[in-house]
């Protein structure tokens, strides 16, 4: 069962919904750079992530990748993977907030406010039709 990410106002410039989470068969995987890899998902509320350390994502015994389900936005306006603290990259490009913030304007506001429910996957093919179509014109 798919576990839809809130988008929250951002808080200490954290984003409660990574665009590069999806699902294959159920299982996540971390879409980031165009990589498919599986990832173990620990959805952390954004106000959290401010207590974790920066390196809390390689403190664990999984031999798998760490995912927290959300992203920031770094002082250069990049978003940034809050568990891995790398550039979001989707198909070529490093994600800015410009993006985020047009690919949010595509969920009505009546239906999908800062309290609502948006899902990752959902977000993420917004993300790639706005990417696609720049890099187009």
């Amino acid at each position: 069962m798919r576990d839809n990410l809130v988008i929250t106002s951002t808080t200490n410039n954290v984003i409660g919904t990574c665009p590069c989470l999806g699902y294959v068969d159920g299982v996540p995987v971390c879409l980031n750079g165009g990589s498919l890899e599986e990832v173990e998902l620990f959805n952390i509320h954004p106000d959290l992530l401010e207590s974790l350390s920066n390196d809390a994502a390689e403190k664990t015994d999984n031999t798998l990748p760490m995912c927290f389900g959300c992203v920031r936005v770094d002082d250069d306006g990049f978003v940034r993977c809050a568990s891995q603290d790398t550039r979001v990259v989707i198909r070529d490009h490093e994600l800015t907030v410009a993006d985020l913030e047009v690919a949010l304007e595509n969920f009505p506001k009546d239906k999908y406010s800062s309290d609502q429910d948006i899902c990752s996957e959902c977000l993420y093919k917004v993300l790639t039709s706005l990417v696609l179509e720049s890099s187009n014109q």
